[in-house]
C-alpha cells in the first residue's frame, strides 16, 4: 500500500515538475522575444 503510493506521489511529482519546466520555457522564450 505504501509502495504505490510512493510510486503515485513520484509519478505526480514528475507530471508536476515537467509542467513546471516547460512553463519556465514558455517564459523564456516569451522574454527572449519581447526583448
Amino acid at each position: 500500500m505504501a509502495l504505490g503510493c510512493r510510486v503515485f506521489v513520484l509519478a505526480h511529482h514528475r507530471k508536476t515538475t515537467e509542467r513546471a519546466l516547460s512553463g519556465e520555457q514558455k517564459t523564456k522564450e516569451k522574454l527572449s522575444r519581447n526583448a
